[in-house]
């Protein structure tokens, strides 16, 4: 019963660490290759919890023996400003510890809960992934991790003693040449849409590692994930192929065009100082003749409103003048004297009048 409540405990743990809102610090990239060890570390990053003041160390591993897995032992060193780790951290990924995390085979991933109460990883599995080791209260300038050992399901252990100390060159990483030597090495042009070169290739006793990425056994002729052919692979894009093709090209300073100018304009380099100045003289000159020709046209423009405007007010003053002239007079005409007809604008200001049909002014 108190391993049923212990298992119980750990299957909420991890639960809990798979639901954490977590930020990279660090990514330790593709790792080289270990060489013999029959696990090899894929992927490597340092996180830290968004809520919590907490951070952890994750690790992907894939299992390229023939035998299922059932224990990864691995040792992390911390040093601080010295050769010589003064904290060690052990850890270990089995059933017992439902820290198998995350099991993935190609692009397919098992769920979490069928992935943490698996048994065993089969070959070719990866696993660890969403698996949290807190080094919160850690302090350290440098980490080393060590696989120590792997158990299978057989129930043969090997000893690996083997430390993550590298990491695989990028093809971001190389300078002009290595990369015109990797470009022509390159027998699968095609498959570069689909799978992205990543790094050089690097091959081991054990395994060996894709251009694309992807850690296969060594007993695999082709990358299980993009199927690129590692003889042509070790043969044209390896470390040493690269290298040898670099020092051939510089070798012959034909052989690769360095300051190509065709991609820049022709005058980028040929212009001195006095020739900028008078060309920045030119635009400025260029501009402020633009900006008073804008003047000009705005004050002309003003000019010829103005008059339109006095035009159209004196016509209508003229217009309503020549109005009431006219309505005086007929006024005038149609009421006699003078006097009947102010009396008849005054009663028409008052509003006291009345207009019967056939009376000219009210009685």
């Amino acid at each position: 019963m108190d391993n049923e409540k212990i298992r119980k405990q750990k299957l909420l743990l991890r639960k809990y660490d798979n639901d954490r809102a977590l930020r990279t610090v660090d990514n330790i990239g593709i790792p080289s290759i270990l060489g013999e060890s029959p696990v090899e570390p894929i992927e490597g990053f340092i996180f830290a919890d968004r809520d919590e003041y907490a951070v952890f160390l994750s690790f992907v591993f894939k299992n390229l023996s023939e035998k299922a897995l059932v224990g990864l032992d691995i040792r992390i060193d911390f040093y601080y400003y010295q050769n010589i780790p003064y904290h060690t951290l052990c850890f270990s990924y089995c059933e017992k510890e439902l820290s198998f995390g995350i099991i993935s085979s190609g692009d397919k991933k098992s769920g979490f809960r069928q992935s943490v109460l698996r048994s065993q990883i089969e070959s070719g599995e990866c696993f660890g992934e969403g698996v949290l080791i807190p080094i919160t209260d850690i302090r350290y300038t440098k980490i080393k991790t060590v696989l120590v050992s792997a158990k299978f399901a057989d129930g043969t252990e090997s000893p690996i003693d083997i430390a993550i100390n590298g990491r695989a060159t990028l093809i971001s990483e190389l300078d002009r040449a290595s990369r015109t030597v990797f470009e022509k090495g390159d027998v699968s042009p095609h498959l570069k849409k689909r799978y992205t070169q990543k790094n050089i290739p690097q091959f081991g006793s054990a395994s060996w590692l894709c251009c694309c990425g992807n850690k296969n056994p060594a007993r695999f002729d082709k990358c299980e994930k993009c199927h690129r052919d590692r003889e042509s692979q070790e043969a044209l894009l390896s470390e040493n192929v690269i290298e040898k093709g670099k020092t051939q090209i510089l070798s012959d300073p034909t052989a690769i065009t360095f300051h190509d100018k065709s991609k820049f304009r022709q005058n980028k380099y040929l212009e001195n100082e006095r020739d900028l100045r008078k060309k920045n003289d030119m635009i400025e000159k260029a501009i402020k003749n633009v900006e008073k020709a804008q003047s000009t046209a705005n004050g002309a423009f003003g000019i010829i409103f103005r008059i339109l405007y006095w035009i159209v007010a004196i016509s209508v003053v003229s217009t309503l003048v020549a109005i009431i002239y006219s309505l005086i007079n007929i006024f005038k005409d149609s009421y006699g004297d003078e006097a009947n007809f102010a009396k008849f604008i005054r009663k028409l200001v008052d509003g006291d009048f009345f207009i019967w049909l056939g009376d000219i002014w009210p009685g």
